[in-house]
């Protein structure tokens, strides 16, 4: 094991020996609370250094701490959400990696899940996603007295400096949106084409017309700037040839047997020229 881990399993779980103290009294903002958690702190901080002849300030071990229970939780969300949506078992690929995840977990971080308790089941949930699946067949957090149906932490939103921010396509998302919108738009036009043979008090409103608007303004917006963009760079290429062309030195004097205009020097006036080759 390497020392970071090492210090970091240490800081756990001298942490979780002392939840009633760092954990359970943390909202608390009274002095006798604030001398209790700095005493602790400090605590951990000699046992550090004394076990894993590292040096760290009470900040740097309350931030490793932070990073290990955030760990935890998107873990924990990761396998939360793919319950929630899927029931359990359907994409095999994405089960076997949850699973490998939750088997990475060391002893220290299977301490952190048991103590997230209710904060891992509802952390980072927005109000459609706390619906779960009763029938969710796999339990794969039993080892962490955790339920396999979706009792977990946040999603990974990269927090806490834990991971990397994922590369993000926006010709991609662009693309996803207008796929999107053609659909809704579909679903409404034969929505709107049934209404249309029901009386008028009894027309229905389709309930995706307000997402679709927003879908179609976003979608114009976007293309309006990227046209905007390509007639500026339209503007410049025109410039561009403007000052070229004032620039050349041949000029228009007639025509060949082909009837094909010739370009070479012209001594006159170039207007002259043009009247020749007009005739």
């Amino acid at each position: 094991m390497e020392q970071s881990e090492l210090y970091g399993e240490v800081i756990v779980k001298e942490v979780l020996k002392r939840k009633e103290v760092l954990l359970e009294m943390n909202g608390m903002r009274n002095p006798e609370a604030n001398k209790k958690k700095t005493a602790a702190w400090k605590e951990i901080q000699e046992i550090v250094l004394t076990s894993c002849k590292k040096i760290m300030t009470v900040d740097q071990i309350k931030r490793a701490w932070r990073n290990k229970k955030a760990h935890v939780k998107d873990v924990l969300m990761t396998e939360k959400r793919y319950r929630s949506s899927t029931g359990g078992g359907v994409d095999m690929a994405l089960e076997s990696a949850i699973k490998k995840n939750l088997e990475h977990l060391s002893e220290a971080e299977l301490g952190i899940a048991k103590s997230l308790g209710r904060e891992a089941a509802f952390v980072g949930l927005r109000k459609a996603e706390t619906f779960v699946d009763e029938d969710s067949p796999s339990r794969l957090l039993s080892e962490s007295g955790t339920s396999g149906n979706g009792e977990g932490g946040r999603t990974p939103e990269y927090q806490r400096g834990v991971g990397s921010p994922p590369f993000v396509d926006k010709d991609a998302v662009l693309t996803a949106k207008m796929k999107k919108l053609e659909e809704q738009l579909n679903t409404f036009r034969s929505e709107s084409s049934s209404d249309e043979e029901l009386p008028k008090k009894r027309k229905r409103s389709s309930p995706t017309d307000k997402e679709i608007n927003r879908l179609q303004l976003e979608i114009l917006k976007e293309e309006k700037a990227l046209i905007a963009k390509k007639s500026i760079l339209l503007d410049k290429q025109i410039a561009f040839y403007d000052t070229a062309l004032k620039t050349l030195t041949g000029k228009p004097i007639g025509v060949d047997s082909g009837n094909c205009p010739m370009w070479a020097p012209h001594e006159g006036d170039p207007h002259l020229a043009m009247s020749t080759f007009s005739k």
